[in-house]
This record gives C-alpha cells, structure tokens and sequence, in this order.
C-alpha cells in the first residue's frame, strides 16, 4: 500500500491488484498503450520543437511567442486536432491520452523545476500505464470496467475499499497484467506509541537504529548493547545461474523473434519473484520496527553517488568489475523501498522515523563517542583505540545511528556521538545533529506546532 497526505482534510491511498484480461481484453489495452505511447512521443517531439523556437527568439532579442508556452489545455487542443487527423486514434479512448498528456505536463514542470530530467521518447517496451479517472472507470468487488473495453477485466481483490474512489491505472509489467487503484480518504490521526513513555524515563530498547551493508543488509540494535542481522531478499547462486543462461540464450537468438521474446519473459518472471519476495520482507521488517519501537533511526545514505560506476579508461584495470558487483549488491539491499515503508507504517503506530548524516558511523565508538579510523580493524571488527570497547562492526554503527538520532530529537543528552567525525579543517564549524537539518524526522506522534525546526513534514 502507497499513501501521502495531500491536504490537513484529504489523504491520497492506493492498492494494487492483479487482472485477469481475456485475450481480446488484452488486444485492446495493448492498443490504448501504443496510442498513449504516440501521444506522448508527439508531445516531447512539439515541445523540443517549441523550446528551440523560444531559444532562437531570446538569441534574436525578440520575445517568446506565447504559443512555445507548453501547458495541458494547450496540448489538449492539439490532441483534438491529432484525432481529428488521424481515426486510429480516435478509435481510442480519449480519457488515457488526456492523462498522458497531463502526465507529460507534470514531467516538464519536474524538469523546469531542476526536481528531474526532461521528458524522453518512448520506446515500445518502455512500461507505460493507462490512468483512468472516474467516472470513466467502475471498480466492483470482482470487475473493472474501462472506457471503451467491453465487458468487465476479472480483478484478483484482496483488500477493501481505503475510501472514494478517484482513479485507476492499468498496466502491463511485461508478464501479467495490474491495475494501481487510488482512493481519497480521511486521514486517520496518528496514535501516541505505546513505548514512547518508556523512551522517555531512559530506557534505549525502545528505540532502535539500523546500519546498512553489504554483508548484512541491514544490522539493528536489540536492547542496549546487542545487534542483530537482518537479510532482505538477493538473488540467490541458482537464480543468477538461471539469469546467466537465460541472458546467453536471449543473445543466440534473433532479436524480435518468438523465441527471443520468451527469453525475456522468462527472465522478467524470474526478476518478478525476486522483486516479490524483496517487498515483501521488506514490509515484514518495517512493520516489526514500528510495532515494537517508538524511534526508528536509519543511515541519510546517497545511493546515486555511492553506486556511480567508475570512469572507464581503455588500458587501465580501475576495479570496474568489482565495483559493478558491489553496486549490484548496494541497490538489491532495497534501501530507500526499506525506509519508505517504515515511514507509511509508523502513521499507524505513532512510531518516529529519523535519518542521521551517515558519515564516520562506521568509526565512532558507541561507547565513548572517539572517532578514529584506526577504530575499524577489518570489515565485521572494531575496537576503541580510546576506551577499549571492542564490538561488531556493524552493530556498533548501529548503535551510534540510534545515539545520534536520539541526540538530534532530543531525547538523550549529548554523549560524544553529536558530531559526525573529527573536527573538519580549516576551522569550519561543523553542525551539531541537534541543529536544524541535521536530521529529519519522516513520521511521528508530535503535532506540527509541537516538532522541531529538524522535523519534516510526515507526507
């Protein structure tokens, strides 16, 4: 389940369920996606077209013509013109192509906004969904009837209705058929956890911090001074073989044929089950977190820089195999999909989510706070070179994540472990955890007036 909050009196939630199309069912769908996927293709090709126009008109020192303006009743007028021009279009429905294009609006503002890139081309097996807005969608306990698809797709429900109904996506990930539904419900007010009063009187267990590897995916503190690992779902020695194979296969047939594409299929069902089991434990692992924690505290790690491949450089071996490995490794440990779904659980539970800045967590001692590179003797060792204390790696970075988020909320006082590593050169300050923008809190119990400057919103 996905939910954010869109207003103090609206909240956004969604579920997905499996669909069971029949094959003409299925022709059809493919269809409204290879005509959304030309009407999104057409509006990247106008807007290039446009923005060199806006471009040559600032070169000349004239102004812009307004109609390099790109907005979504603009395109919607050309998308009128589109079907006029062309009948296999309007054989469509003209609800998804609405969408796309409003989809398409709200990638450019994205893009314009330096929040991502500019929109691209679609290739035909870029996945691509088919949105659906009442009352162009009816949703029952066992159908979904779409505009302009006869008769009603059986749907595999396995949950109630969240609220009212908004709207519907349907799309195909290259092996079965989904559809993402979208509810607009009342936002139910966030409880006071049950170990929040015990956090409070000083006892640590009621808190916990998470350090994120490669070894281990995850390692968590358990009581005050224990760790424990946690796994989350790889692709195991047989499974990779079979992808190896499959891939071998795939490249000694003919790109396009009927044997190529069963390759594919094969290798997506393979990905799915995979990809499966991962959501899966990773939503097992967020809710024993939130039930049985009142702080969760996880690593502010950048997987985009951390995972960047090396520059290659012909004639020169710079460990690019090895790194591609430990990439593979970093972006199976579900990171991000790992603290996301801690924070939608913890609106259940009253739970605090919180992210400290990951540098030299891996070389402060959680017991006196020294910070050393010395301190980390090998990959699993560490020993205070200051006080002696001698731990797990890992666990020992977990309990100092769970020290500095309690720093940071102030929840304990500071006990060495304020500062992320030794003084920085030069005489620059460095900023306390317990400044605003050391940490944020992603979800919580306390009310918006009550949280401090360091909190985020919870949506």
């Amino acid at each position: 389940m996905f939910a954010y909050a869109l207003e103090p009196s609206l909240m956004f939630a969604g579920r997905s369920f499996a669909l069971d199309a029949r094959c003409a069912q299925q022709r059809l769908l493919y269809a409204e996606i290879r005509r959304s996927r030309w009407v999104w293709n057409r509006a990247v090709a106008l807007a290039r077209r446009l923005r060199r126009i806006a471009v040559a008109a600032k070169a000349a020192g004239r102004p812009v013509p307004a109609v390099c303006r790109t907005s979504y009743p603009a395109l919607c007028r050309r998308l009128t013109v589109w079907r006029r021009r062309r009948p296999w279009l309007a054989a469509g429905s003209v609800v998804p192509q609405q969408q796309t294009l409003k989809t398409y609006v709200q990638a450019e503002a994205n893009a314009l906004a330096g929040r991502a890139r500019w929109p691209v081309f679609k290739k035909r097996r870029d996945p691509l969904g088919l949105r659906y807005p009442l009352p162009h969608a009816t949703l029952s306990d066992t159908t979904l009837t779409l505009a302009k698809v006869p008769g009603g797709i059986r749907l595999r429900r396995s949950s109630p209705d969240l609220g009212a109904l908004r709207h519907v996506t349907v799309a195909h990930d290259g092996v079965r058929w989904t559809v993402s539904v979208c509810y607009a419900a009342a936002p139910v007010p966030v409880p006071e956890h049950p170990r929040m009063a015990a956090l409070a009187s000083g006892d640590d267990s009621a808190a916990v911090g998470l350090d994120f590897g490669v070894v281990s995916t995850w390692t968590r503190t358990v009581g005050a001074e224990g760790q424990a690992a946690v796994q989350i779902a790889r692709r195991s020695p047989a499974q990779r073989r079979r992808t190896a194979r499959l891939g071998r296969q795939r490249s000694r047939r003919r790109k396009g044929s009927r044997g190529w594409w069963r390759s594919v299929r094969a290798e997506q069902r393979l990905q799915r089950r995979v990809a499966t089991q991962r959501r899966e434990q990773v939503r097992q692992l967020a809710q024993d977190l939130v039930r049985d924690h009142a702080v969760v505290g996880f690593e502010e790690l950048h997987l985009r820089s951390m995972t960047a491949r090396p520059r290659d450089r012909s004639g020169v071996r710079n460990g690019r195999a090895a790194k591609a490995a430990l990439n593979r490794r970093m972006l199976e440990g579900a990171f991000r999909a790992t603290v996301q779904a801690t924070r939608w659980a913890a609106r259940k539970t009253g739970a605090v989510v919180a992210t400290t800045p990951a540098p030299y967590t891996s070389q402060t001692c959680a017991a006196c706070g020294h910070t050393a590179s010395e301190n980390r003797e090998s990959q699993a060792g560490f020993r205070c070179q200051r006080c002696g204390h001698a731990a797990h790696a890992d666990g020992n970075a977990a309990h100092v994540v769970r020290q500095r988020v309690l720093v940071a909320l102030g929840l304990r006082p500071a006990v060495g472990c304020e500062t992320a590593g030794p003084s920085p050169p030069d005489g620059r300050r460095r900023k306390p955890l317990g400044e605003p923008g050391a940490a944020r809190a992603l979800a919580g119990n306390l009310e918006p007036a009550e949280r401090p400057v360091a909190f985020a919103r919870a949506g």
